[in-house]
């Protein structure tokens, strides 16, 4: 089968858009599956999943590119794209539908879609935990700081103290005179 270079090109830009956002491509934990439910159709339809966010997160990161540059034939080409890929993704679920039943396809969506809501909030807790840390690191390192300068204070007072009574001698000429004579 023969491609066009332009499909060659949008092919080779999306295996290598790695700017592609992760939030929107992030995987399904298997934590919402039981060791009975891990049969190959349900595994393949997370996978199957897992794979068609990161397709249309690519697709999208390569169309705002294309829309930032204005180029309108790669937008058009990155739509063609994204409508052959969503028509396959289609016909992919519906072979995993029949082997599992209307049921049982619906019930492992529905896990699927719960654990990734689910790791979606545990990774906002993640961010908003490691962020706490790094202001409590902060606030304990601004402390220190401040307790050395505390320190270091009396110090600082006796050699002012120094200096302003070296300032008040008179100093000594900076060249002797010679004698004359």
């Amino acid at each position: 089968m023969r491609r066009s270079r332009a499909w060659i090109v949008i092919l080779g830009l999306l295996a290598t858009a790695a700017a592609a956002p992760r939030a929107l491509a992030q995987a399904a934990p298997e934590a919402g599956f039981s060791e009975g439910d891990k049969t190959p159709e349900v595994r393949r339809l997370a996978t199957q999943e897992r794979q068609q966010r990161l397709r249309q997160a690519r697709i999208a990161r390569l169309r705002e590119l294309a829309a930032a540059k204005g180029q309108t034939e790669r937008i058009a080409a990155l739509d063609k794209l994204e409508a052959k890929q969503t028509q396959l993704y289609n016909l992919r679920l519906e072979r995993i539908r029949t082997r599992l039943g209307d049921q049982e396809f619906k019930e492992t969506q529905t896990r699927i879609r719960n654990a990734r809501v689910d790791a979606a909030r545990a990774g906002k807790a993640r961010e908003v935990n490691a962020r706490e840390q790094q202001q409590a690191r902060e606030r304990r390192a601004l402390e220190e700081r401040r307790r050395e300068k505390a320190a270091k204070e009396p110090e600082r007072k006796k050699d002012a103290e120094r200096k302003k009574q070296t300032d008040s001698r008179p100093s000594p000429p900076s060249h002797p005179q010679e004698k004359q004579g």
